[in-house]
């Protein structure tokens, strides 16, 4: 029996339309290398607002009053059930784990849901850019929540937090970077966005060997060039 595809929620992105199938299919079957990490430091401010959030959450059960309104708020998924270990959904017909990890799942009054992903960036045109991305990324937690059984899911957002300015102590000991909490709402559309890009993945990655490029790919023009050259060194 064969291991089933297992594909992060995040990489779902890469399949859109104009996303290079190629460039898609190498970077999941073989190492690449010259990859940056991911900055420790947005690592630690992630960790750090999860922590406050949910501190106030259990103290006084309600979300931050600088925190943008989702609804009346009253308690929040516990943090091991959105590990990504936890947080997946098996389509044995297609052979592929979807897997994720949500920054937070929040529950509402009513018994509904609210999924949240944090951004430590300012929202402007730029990150209008990437909203696409950012959408299906969202719905594919939606996508795994209902068939986890977090339903009904009544909406979605990106939290942006803007850093605003930086803030000494009165004896100068220590200085904070203050930040700005700003909502941007996403489209709730799981069943009709995830599916096909689930079948999409399963069709490129199916391939024994790599698809042919998107048109126009600077990754694949890149690395043309690199083989070109290995091919005529010493």
């Amino acid at each position: 029996m064969h291991e089933p595809i297992r594909i992060s929620v995040r990489r779902l992105g890469e399949v859109m339309e104009g996303g290079c199938p190629r460039c898609f299919w190498i970077t999941y079957h073989l190492p690449v290398p010259y990859q940056m990490p991911f900055p420790g430091v947005l690592g630690e401010i992630d960790r750090a607002t999860k922590q406050v959030i949910r501190d106030h959450m259990d103290r006084y059960g309600m979300l931050p009053g600088w925190f943008p309104r989702l609804g009346r708020v009253v308690g929040y998924v516990a943090p091991h059930r959105l590990q990504w270990r936890v947080f997946q959904v098996e389509d044995r017909r297609l052979g592929l784990v979807l897997r994720g990890e949500p920054d937070e799942i929040f529950r509402l009054a009513d018994g509904s849901y609210h999924i949240v992903d944090y951004k430590t960036a300012r929202l402007t045109e730029n990150q209008d850019l990437t909203l696409p991305a950012y959408e299906v990324q969202l719905n594919g937690y939606a996508y795994i929540a209902q068939h986890l059984g977090y339903t009904p899911i009544s909406g979605l957002s990106l939290v942006y937090l803007e850093p605003r300015r930086f803030h000494t102590t009165r004896d100068g000991s220590r200085v904070a970077l203050l930040f700005r909490a700003v909502r941007r709402r996403v489209r709730l559309d799981p069943d009709r966005l995830i599916p096909p890009l689930l079948r999409r993945v399963r069709e490129i990655l199916a391939h024994p060997t790599p698809p042919r490029g998107h048109p126009g790919c600077q990754d694949c023009e890149a690395l043309m060039r690199l083989l070109d050259h290995l091919r005529g060194a010493p």
